[in-house]
């Protein structure tokens, strides 16, 4: 059996799944998301208080689970967001060091530490872009609302109605 290591394990506060949820779920019960998973438009833990856990930290991961293709990628946040600092073999009590210190970290598959590298940059990079295309999308629709509202009240300043006139006394009720 195939596990996702990279997944999140959610589970709804009352330790079910919340009504209307289609999530894939891991061997623990819980809802998987994060990369490489189908969540088929799950819209359900959208607001609920969940627990959570990693998939490598997951108590139903059997013992024999290869963990030799993860990589701990530790980082620093600048300006431009995280920035990898070093990259080593994935280890569990470096990774409770990590925690303990409360730094930076993430996980990241592949065959060599440059491998795993790049692999989170180019993960970061397509978040980045991600965020960059919603981003650009409320603009756009920021502005096509903007436009409307004048085109309102232009049609309102041009109309003869008292009705009219009175709508352009508020113009933020608009």
């Amino acid at each position: 059996m195939q596990i996702n290591l990279l997944t999140l394990h959610v589970h709804a506060s009352t330790g079910g799944q919340p009504k209307g949820c289609t999530c894939q779920r891991a061997l623990c019960g819980g809802a998987e998301q994060g990369p490489g998973t189908q969540t088929a438009g799950c819209t359900a833990h959208g607001a609920i208080t969940t627990q959570s856990h990693r998939a490598f930290d997951c108590p139903a991961l059997p013992a024999d689970t290869d963990l030799s293709r993860l990589w701990l990628v530790v980082t620093k946040w600048t300006a431009d967001g995280p920035v990898p600092l070093r990259t080593h073999q994935f280890d569990r009590a470096l990774l409770a060091d990590l925690r303990g210190n409360s730094t930076l970290w993430d996980v990241a598959e592949g065959e060599s530490a440059e491998d795993a590298a790049r692999t989170w940059q180019a993960h970061v990079d397509a978040m980045r872009a991600d965020a960059a295309r919603r981003q650009a999308a409320e603009i756009a629709a920021a502005q096509e609302r903007a436009r409307h509202r004048q085109l309102a009240v232009a049609a309102l300043r041009d109309s003869g109605d008292r009705a009219a006139r009175r709508a352009l006394t508020h113009p933020a009720a608009l």
